[in-house]
C-alpha cells in the first residue's frame, strides 16, 4: 500500500510539475509577445511624434492599437494569479512607461 501511495504521490507531483511548467511557458510566451508589441508600439509613436504628417506611421499606429486589444483577452488563465507573472508584467509596463517619457 505504501508503494502505491508513493507512486500515486509521485505521479501527482509529476503531473502538477508539467502543468506548472506549461503554465509558466505560456506565461513567459505571453510576456515576450507583450514586450515585443510594446516596443514596436513605442517605436511607432516616437516616429509619429517626429513626423506627424507621415500617414504611413499613423496607419501603422492604428493597426498596432487594434492588435494591442488581444493582450486584454489572451492572457493565459493560469497566469492571472501568478505572482511571478504579475511582477514581470508590472516590470514591463514600468519599463515601457519610462521609455515613453
Amino acid at each position: 500500500m505504501k508503494l502505491f501511495s508513493a507512486v500515486a504521490v509521485s505521479t501527482l507531483l509529476a503531473i502538477t510539475s508539467c502543468s506548472s511548467n506549461k503554465a509558466s511557458s505560456d506565461c513567459d510566451k505571453f510576456l515576450n509577445q507583450y514586450e515585443d508589441y510594446m516596443n514596436k508600439y513605442l517605436d511607432i509613436i516616437k516616429k509619429a511624434q517626429e513626423d506627424p504628417t507621415n500617414t504611413e506611421l499613423l496607419s501603422e499606429m492604428t493597426k498596432l492599437t487594434q492588435e494591442g486589444t488581444q493582450f486584454q483577452t489572451t492572457k493565459p488563465e493560469a497566469c492571472k494569479d501568478d505572482k511571478e507573472f504579475l511582477s514581470k508584467l508590472l516590470a514591463i509596463q514600468t519599463k515601457m512607461a519610462e521609455r515613453a517619457k
